[in-house]
Parts: structure tokens; C-alpha cells; sequence
């Protein structure tokens, strides 16, 4: 992004962001990324998953005929900014309100919502597709969270058309990448489970990514 952002440290992990749309206190932990933004450990950091937006990017070029698009779990909104500058309309939802502000005041072109991961109607909005990037393994109920979105365009809902995910890759062997997420799937187990829940899936490849740890698919649902 070209924009010029600086952060004044405050106390322990707590930073204020000064941003184009104002000043915004953050948080620095190792989940949730605001570019440049060093990491706790100090170690600097930029966009986390830049190269997993950009193949979901490449995704919807290639699959059908969005133009609006959801950024689900969009955090501080980077991601979200990617998909506009690609030429499409972008709401992003999070149901961190810290990440959410940061976005608002950084990426004012796009528009941000706030939404639980079950308990929000995506209100106010019509989307053609949905992007998850590197979600779906921090949710609990993975199958009830992707037949949502199934529903949802199967009724005329929120989403109608194709949903896009990256994920890492799992072997069946090593450890989590990290304690935060619930599980990882073999590319066998994500495909099955969006077949299962009611997607076709045209498009799975992997290992994709800067660091080849990842996996991505493309479901159209039926």
C-alpha cells in the first residue's frame, strides 16, 4: 500500500496507529497482523497472507463473474483493499471492532461490517462471492460455519455463487502451525467438506503460497 502510517508505542503491547482517517489504539499479538506493525517479539512484519489474497484474487478472476464481493474475517482490512484494487466492490467482516477501526480509518474506499460468525444476517449488503483467508481452521464448527454460506446462496441470501478459501496444508503428520487453530485438513478433508456441504468444487490446488504451507479451493454452490 503507499499510504504512510506510523505507530507511537503506548505501553506493553498497546500501540496508537496514526492513520489518513485518524488515530486508532492497536494491540500487537501474533493472530491479528496491521502491517508494519512489529510482531511481540519486536520482529518486523508486513502483510500477513498478501500472497494467499492475491491467488484468492486470481480465483475470482477466473471463476464466474463477481463484482461484489465479502471479505469474511477480513481483520484490518489489507486483504479487503487488495480485492477493491482489483477492480471489485468489497464489504469486509470481522467481529473485531479494534481490527475493524483500523480498518475504517486506513481503507475508508472500502466498506467494513461487523458480523459474529453464525449470528449476523450480513445485513444490508448482496454478494456474488465469499474470501476466507486463513480462517476457516480457527472455527470450531467448520461445517456448520460452510453450509451458512451454502444456505445463504442457495435461499438468495447474502452469498450467491462461489466461495474461496485458503488454509494450511496439512500432512496428517506434523504439528498445528500454531495453538490458535481447532484443526487443519489434508486436501482430501477440505474438499470433502465442502462437497459435504453442499458445494461443488472446481478448482483446488496446492501447495500455494510464498512459504508452499497452504492449500486453496474454489466451491460453486449447487
Amino acid at each position: 500500500m503507499t499510504d504512510t502510517i506510523r505507530y507511537e508505542h503506548i505501553e506493553g503491547n498497546r500501540y496508537r496507529a496514526i492513520l489518513p482517517g485518524g488515530a486508532v489504539e492497536v494491540h500487537s499479538t501474533y493472530e491479528r497482523c496491521y502491517p508494519g506493525l512489529p510482531a511481540p517479539d519486536g520482529t518486523p512484519r508486513g502483510e500477513l497472507h498478501r500472497d494467499l489474497y492475491e491467488w484468492s484474487i486470481g480465483m475470482l478472476a477466473k471463476h464466474g463473474d463477481a463484482t461484489r464481493v465479502a471479505d469474511f474475517a477480513c481483520g484490518s482490512g489489507y486483504g479487503s483493499e487488495a480485492i477493491r484494487r482489483s477492480g471489485y466492490y468489497v464489504t469486509g467482516y470481522d467481529v473485531d471492532e479494534e481490527a475493524l477501526a483500523y480498518a475504517r480509518a486506513r481503507y475508508a474506499a472500502c466498506t467494513f461490517r461487523s458480523a459474529e460468525l453464525f449470528g449476523t444476517k450480513w445485513p444490508g449488503s448482496h454478494h456474488h462471492a465469499v474470501v476466507s483467508v486463513e480462517t476457516i481452521e480457527h472455527v470450531d464448527d467448520d461445517e456448520g460455519l460452510v453450509r451458512r454460506w451454502a444456505d445463504g446462496c442457495v435461499a438468495g441470501g447474502a452469498f450467491e455463487g462461489i466461495v474461496i478459501i485458503t488454509t494450511p496444508l496439512w500432512d496428517g503428520k506434523r504439528p498445528l502451525l500454531t495453538e490458535h487453530h481447532c484443526r487443519e485438513y489434508e486436501a482430501a478433508q477440505l474438499a470433502d467438506l465442502l462437497e459435504r456441504c453442499g458445494f461443488d468444487v472446481v478448482h483446488h490446488e496446492y501447495p500455494i503460497g510464498e512459504r508452499r504451507l497452504h492449500q486453496g479451493i474454489v466451491g460453486v454452490v449447487r
